[in-house]
């Protein structure tokens, strides 16, 4: 399964989708499914929700995808849910089980960015994700928002790796010497596509002027 696939099989919007219909709800569950920060609390089921499903994964946690699992703490995250055991709990099977190189690139990047924005410090789950970066032909495989979006949370947790900024930085400029700044999105022959389920490909968007600044922000 790629994101595509994901953000419509798990429970993210699973608190807003009985509060609007219609067109409204079609627009709001667009505006969630973007990751822009337009979604809003009153989109996302209620604490008490979050906090029962953080227990229950916590005694699953051995039969969870990592994928799964990313996606699972991004919905914390964005909801703004802070449990700071069920985070230690996530980073430290990841870690001691050796499930970092099972991430795919979004996972790989979004777990991180998950950590940064609950505030939550894990400096060995950093060092791990910054060593799997850094390989070669992961570096190759990432796309313009997991640059950004690794780069972001090193940089709010401070997070200091010399080896991953060095590689970020050679990955920034190989995409960006490849592209056609004609286009939105990244060859496929440059980068490969997100494959879905029905066998659809869509290729990753292009680094923006937006994310570029972000990016140097963070550098």
């Amino acid at each position: 399964l790629s994101w595509h696939d994901y953000q419509y099989l798990t429970f993210w919007f699973f608190g807003g989708m009985d509060k609007e219909g219609g067109r409204d709800g079609d627009k709001s569950a667009k505006q969630f499914f973007a990751g822009d920060g337009a979604a809003t609390r009153s989109m996302f089921a209620d604490d008490a929700f979050f906090r029962a499903a953080a227990r229950l994964i916590m005694k699953r946690i051995h039969k969870i995808h990592p994928i799964n699992l990313t996606y699972f703490v991004w919905t914390y995250s964005r909801a703004g849910i802070v449990i700071p055991e069920f985070m230690q709990c996530v980073a430290d099977y990841m870690c001691n089980a050796g499930k970092m190189p099972m991430c795919d690139r979004c996972s790989l990047g979004t777990m991180v960015w998950n950590f940064s924005k609950c505030g939550i410090r894990h400096d060995r789950y950093f060092e791990l994700t910054a060593a799997e970066c850094v390989r070669s032909n992961r570096l190759r495989s990432l796309a313009p928002r997991n640059f950004q979006n690794t780069m972001i949370a090193y940089s709010r947790m401070m997070h200091w790796h010399e080896k991953y900024v060095d590689a970020m930085a050679r990955g920034i400029v190989r995409l960006l010497d490849a592209h056609d700044p004609r286009y939105p999105k990244t060859d496929k022959h440059i980068l490969f596509a997100y494959t879905c389920k029905d066998g659809s490909e869509v290729p990753a968007d292009a680094f923006r002027i937006g994310s570029l600044t972000v990016i140097l922000k963070a550098f």
